[in-house]
């Protein structure tokens, strides 16, 4: 067929134009048939419902539905977005005394039988549909601060909410000044208060955090008909409250249980110290530090958190724990990871391991009794706990605990024992010179993969006692030191697993540190001015802890991909120029990770490849979740803006409330079909004639996956191609 020249160009004009068109749609056009409205109705309450701040009671984030995938996560559209009010408007009217007030949210929305719940830094709860956005009733607490410091062992508490749980029918919150409140779902009003549960706390002589700036809620432990809640010590552990875990029976509200995972001060309280440390060498053959049998560190846990001068003194401590505990129902254990030790880098005052901070435990649910621990950094001057999700899984048809610490690891641990079966260092997590033990010289800069059992005690070896005695980094010099990860830690998010395949996120922050001798005087929060207090009282951290400007330091973060059965690596997505937090989740194939450079990446779980972004205008540090309306389609919620008190300051986002941005599957979806039926039928029974045969490709499997529908796709867009330009020749002859 002989055209002539601008009839050529006019045919490789339009055909550009629909190449185009074709690439949109070939991108857009998922190789699936669009869900039925039967299918979307019928979805298991796993796959409707997002419950916990990671989906269900295992904290896995892994929702198994199979409406958004890897195949059609690109077409999601903005179905209605909830603009936070800001707290003085609603949600702080009602406080009083509060040391700081946030705005927005930090704590991932709940999804549960087509209504969205959203809880604020400052505790205002709202219900919305989650088909319209509409809301349906909202809550506001009411806290006095005065009130509480004068009944309770606390500091005036902070707007900082990590987190909401659902169960039985209710809404679960670690409220202000020590009290777990429930709201009953369908009205938003008070179902359930446990108040004070920090109150008259024996052998406690410290001050606990006490407020909405503490653990994540309670989690229950069904078939004994327990609540657990836990609480630590103020301001990062440094004030000293005993930290613990508790059981309370759900019928009656008593105490049933009560494990302390820290000793108490010594020298108030010597007999009961002693006690501690001789059932740490009596349970010795429950845990290990770093890999080493505690069994083997007697002489340590007989006098752990002492110095030349005392034991436990009253400036030590640990805080909360950071993450959701998970419960075991079937084997009736309880599993959770603990805070650092406090105070954070300089311990001039409680050597030794540390027991338990930066630890994971598991308990026994009925009892609280110590199944087992393991302790991911012995002693800890870096501020690396275990905080985050703790996950229930199962690998090889083993049960396993899966669990990430701040300094970089991923532990999988035999759910029974507590014994490793592997553990990660994650490898695009670079470490500072001073992330080290007295031996070496750290000629390590990356994380090294898959750990080898000989390099488990790294970076302070539990069994070298000068480890256990350093004071802080770089002792004894107090030179000005990089630090990386620092503080805010290398993983400071939750994790994702969906069988076969564990996800995180991970960050390099790197800080400039100057450290100090702390006076033994000291009894003062961590991050507090320099000199005494208007109390008269000293501050822990005058001149010892300065935070110097961070030139020339370069941030970036990482998704990784771990094969759960081999703990090798997969894969990693990498992010130039911004650190991470919030948490990853997985679902229909696609991984959910929320930027800092105000991105919400969707990534091929199999590949790591950018399937879809969705940019939101501003640095993100909450966690996605998703689940269905009422209707059963599925929607994935993300929260964007808003200030909370993280010490994680992402430049140049402004202080305000945010808003829940909802995203959807169109109602409609295009297919090229769609496309073709525009033509007049006998219009394109004509110009099909002049389809050359061998413009149909050829369908061939393909060895890297590729769905055979995608083909047709793309055979379709050539014959479109090949109609426009006969099309356009034709009305040129006219």
């Amino acid at each position: 067929m002989s055209l002539s020249d601008s009839r050529i160009k006019g045919v490789v004009a339009i055909a550009v134009a629909t190449v185009m068109l074709l690439s949109t749609l070939t991108t857009l056009i998922p190789p699936v048939k669009p869900v039925e409205a039967q299918q979307q109705i019928q979805l298991s309450r796993e796959e409707r419902n997002w419950e916990f701040i990671n989906h269900n009671s295992q904290g896995t984030n892994f929702n198994p539905q199979k409406q958004i995938t890897k195949d059609n996560v690109q077409l999601l559209e903005l179905k209605w977005m909830f603009p936070i009010p800001a707290a003085q408007t609603f949600g702080a009217r009602q406080i009083k005394g509060l040391a700081a007030v946030a705005e927005g949210s930090i704590a991932p929305p709940l999804v549960v039988d087509g209504v969205a719940y959203l809880t604020t830094n400052m505790q205002a709860v709202f219900a919305l549909d989650m088909a319209t956005g509409k809301k349906l009733w909202e809550f506001e607490t009411t806290f006095d601060a005065a009130d509480a410091l004068q009944r309770l062992p606390i500091r005036a508490p902070s707007g900082h909410t990590h987190a909401m749980y659902y169960y039985d029918g209710k809404l679960w919150l670690n409220s202000f000044g020590c009290t777990v409140r429930a709201l009953d779902a369908a009205t938003g009003k008070v179902a359930f208060e446990l108040k004070d549960y920090c109150k008259d706390v024996p052998t406690n002589n410290g001050i606990y955090s006490g407020g909405s700036f503490g653990s994540h809620p309670p989690v229950f432990y069904k078939k004994g008909n327990l609540m657990i809640v836990s609480l630590g010590g103020a301001t990062e552990g440094t004030w000293g409250g005993r930290a613990f875990t508790a059981g309370y029976d759900m019928t009656t509200g008593q105490l049933k249980w009560r494990f302390f995972y820290q000793p108490p001060e010594q020298k108030v309280f010597p007999a009961e110290y002693k006690q501690w440390t001789d059932w740490l060498v009596a349970n010795c053959g429950k845990g290990m530090l770093q890999g080493v049998p505690a069994c083997d560190l007697k002489d340590e846990l007989a006098r752990d958190w002492c110095w030349d001068g005392g034991c436990m003194w009253y400036n030590s401590g640990i805080s909360n724990i950071w993450g959701q505990m998970a419960v075991d129902e079937e084997a009736g254990m309880l599993f959770f990871g603990t805070a650092q030790p406090g105070p954070d880098f300089n311990t001039t005052f409680a050597h030794g391991p540390r027991l338990f901070g930066s630890s994971i435990i598991a308990l026994d649910a009925n009892n609280g009794e110590l199944k087992w621990f393991y302790q991911s950094t012995s002693k800890d001057l870096w501020d690396y706990d275990c905080a985050w999700n703790t996950i229930l899984g199962e690998i090889d048809g083993k049960k396993v605990v899966i669990k990430g610490c701040k300094n970089g690891r991923i532990h999988v641990l035999d759910r029974a024992t507590g014994k490793p079966i592997w553990i990660h260092e994650l490898q695009d997590v670079a470490f500072s010179t001073y992330v080290c033990n007295a031996k070496c010289d750290n000629q390590k800069q990356n994380g090294l993969g898959l750990l080898k059992p000989e390099q488990y005690s790294w970076p302070l070896d539990p069994r070298v006692k000068e480890d256990m005695r350093k004071p802080w980094q770089n002792y004894p010099s107090t030179d000005p030191i990089k630090q990386n990860p620092t503080g805010d830690g290398a993983i400071e998010s939750d994790m994702a697993f969906d069988g076969k395949t564990i996800f995180v996120g991970s960050k390099n922050n790197p800080a400039h540190f100057q450290m100090n001798l702390r006076g033994i005087e000291c009894r003062q929060p961590l991050f507090a001015g320099p000199g005494k207090d208007a109390q008269g009282q000293w501050d822990c951290n005058a001149g010892w802890l300065i935070n110097l400007p961070r030139t020339g330091f370069k941030e970036n973060s990482s998704l990784t991909a771990i094969d759960a059965k081999t703990g090798q690596k997969k894969w990693s997505f990498f992010l130039e120029g911004f650190p991470f937090r919030g948490g990853v989740f997985t679902s229909g194939g696609v991984v959910y990770f929320a930027g800092w450079d105000g991105n919400l990446y969707m990534v091929d779980a199999d590949t790591g490849k950018v399937l879809a972004t969705k940019n939101l205008g501003q640095g993100l540090d909450v966690q996605p979740v998703m689940g269905a309306d009422k209707n059963g389609k599925m929607k994935i919620l993300q929260i964007f803006g808003g200030r909370s008190l993280t010490g994680l300051i992402i430049p140049g986002r402004p202080q305000v409330p945010g808003a829940v941005m909802v995203y959807g599957l169109p109602d409609k979806i295009p297919t090229p079909q769609d496309i073709i039926k525009e033509l007049p039928k006998e219009q394109l029974k004509e110009v099909l004639k002049d389809v050359p045969k061998d413009v149909l490709p050829e369908v061939v499997p393909s060895a890297e996956g590729i769905s055979p529908i995608s083909y047709g796709v793309i055979g379709v867009g050539i014959v479109l191609i090949v109609i426009s330009g006969v099309l356009f020749t034709r009305r040129k002859k006219v």
